[in-house]
């Protein structure tokens, strides 16, 4: 008999599973300080193999966690995906569409830090493993095509790899 069991008979035993979320739970600040580490090993290029798979596994544990502890609250804000330049008709049925997930999740982003900007390499770094880097590009895409644009260029610099990059801000609305 446990010491659990015989201080409250009546209550069913804990079980694997409780007892796994509160190993997990108490060693979070460790593991988000290691997760921490090899993020900046990642940005200076210094990432060994072993480490990069490790780093893959404790942002999927990290994207898990958050979403457990702290979820997100539903985006409703509904947005146009028109061009400008698309008929009339085009807009009103656009009026009618919520914002795509990875669109919702780049102006998320972009809009948490209203006075910096990102360029498209920074923001799919810090949707790793939530959203695919082509797809927050195309995301910034319909961001600036929609019908009112959500996002502008605000600067075009080099990358890391010495390649132009453009730089975004959100629109506010």
């Amino acid at each position: 008999m446990t010491a659990q069991q015989a201080l409250f008979p009546d209550r069913e035993p804990m079980t694997p599973e409780a007892r796994n979320q509160i190993a997990i739970e108490t060693g979070w600040p460790k593991i988000n300080r290691r997760r921490g580490s090899l993020i900046k090993k990642e940005i200076a290029d210094t990432i060994t193999e072993a480490e990069q798979v490790e780093l893959n596994s404790l942002q999927a544990y990290a994207d898990c966690y958050i979403e457990q502890v702290a979820p997100r609250p539903p985006c409703h804000e509904p947005m146009a995906r028109a061009r400008r330049t698309d008929p009339e008709t085009s807009h009103q049925a656009a009026a009618t569409v919520d914002v795509t997930r990875s669109q919702r999740l780049v102006l998320e982003v972009l809009r948490e830090y209203p006075h910096s900007t990102f360029s498209a390499e920074l923001i799919a770094r810090l949707l790793r493993s939530i959203v695919p880097p082509s797809r927050v590009r195309g995301a910034l895409r319909e961001l600036q095509d929609c019908d009112p644009p959500r996002v502008v260029v605000v600067d075009r610099r080099e990358n890391e790899e010495g390649n132009p990059a453009s730089v975004y801000r959100a629109i506010e609305s």
